[in-house]
């Protein structure tokens, strides 16, 4: 009796070894040959392709033209598996674009995610940084050519499927080199959008009042107002195409108007370049008119995002 006792013991640990080797075998190539791996490394970079091999140790993908990429798992940051099924059934971008809350310039109804923080930057002389502070609002700080600094706050509602509600209200100072004083601004922008973060046309008011001098130690403030109208379609995982049309009336007479075109592209899942061109008109005597001798101006356009 003990002797069969013995023998089922050691059949019963033979079985359920062969067993659990079965099973951990199974999990641990779980992701074999039916998934794409979406690697981010240590160093920044974004690595994308067919799992072939995975342990604990590394992991082997299929990338390109049959290249096979062996990265050990002490490089890597973080790591996505897409099944072969799921991508096929997909009908979103895996990744959201890191710009989703704006066009170019202006914005659109969405604002940040709780949580994210991105600095923007155009020409490298303008920009702002934001973060999310919860699903409806955001908090920014900019300057626009060193010149006019201000604070903003962003508030952003989905009503129904398609539309998106938002206003910014803005607050800071310009600086008057010829007074050698600082000016107050104020400014508040209200849009809406329809369509998705990825998809959508969004129309928006510009109103803004901002103090043009002191004379006679009072205040002399003055007032623009106007409208823009912009599109914004994302057509590849890492690619969207923008564009708006704005016009702004100033002392009640004067028009500017400013229209872009602009690519961007997502370099990787914490930066993007835009670039395209811009152009300018204007009726103001006193603006590129003066300046230049003509009362249109085109430039090309470069920008940058950055999300930490």
């Amino acid at each position: 009796m003990r002797i069969k006792n013995i023998q089922f013991a050691i059949l019963f640990t033979v079985l359920s070894t062969i067993l659990f080797s079965n099973v951990y075998s199974q999990e641990l190539n779980t992701h074999e040959n039916d998934s794409i791996a979406i690697i981010i490394k240590k160093n920044g970079k974004e690595l994308r392709g067919m799992v072939i091999y995975n342990d604990y140790s590394k992991i082997i993908i299929e990338s390109g033209k049959n290249q096979q990429l062996t990265i050990p798992f002490s490089e890597i940051a973080s790591i996505e598996f897409i099944s072969t099924n799921m991508l096929k059934n997909q009908s979103e971008y895996e990744q959201e674009h890191l710009n989703y809350t704006q066009n170019c310039f202006l914005p659109n109804g969405y604002t940040l995610d709780k949580g994210d923080f991105t600095i923007n930057s155009h020409y490298g002389l303008s920009g702002n940084a934001k973060i999310g502070i919860n699903d409806n609002f955001e908090f920014s700080a900019g300057t626009i050519s060193f010149v006019a600094y201000f604070l903003s706050l962003g508030f952003s509602k989905e009503v129904g499927e398609v539309l998106q509600l938002g206003i910014n209200g803005y607050g800071g100072f310009t600086f008057d080199f010829n007074q050698s004083i600082t000016l107050p601004i104020f400014c508040f922008i209200p849009r809406i959008s329809l369509g998705n973060k990825n998809r959508n046309i969004t129309m928006g008011f510009i109103g803004y009042m901002g103090a043009e001098s002191y004379i006679n130690f009072n205040m002399r403030y003055e007032f623009m107002y106007g409208a823009y109208f912009a599109v914004k379609n994302r057509f590849k995982e890492r690619w969207s195409v923008s564009s708006e049309l704005a016009s702004i009336t100033f002392k009640g007479i004067y028009t500017t108007y400013m229209g872009n075109f602009t690519f961007n592209f997502m370099r990787n899942h914490n930066s993007s370049w835009s670039f395209g061109v811009l152009g300018i008109r204007s009726n103001d005597p006193n603006g590129i008119q003066y300046l230049l001798g003509y009362d249109f101006l085109p430039l090309p356009y470069f920008g940058y995002l950055r999300k930490f």
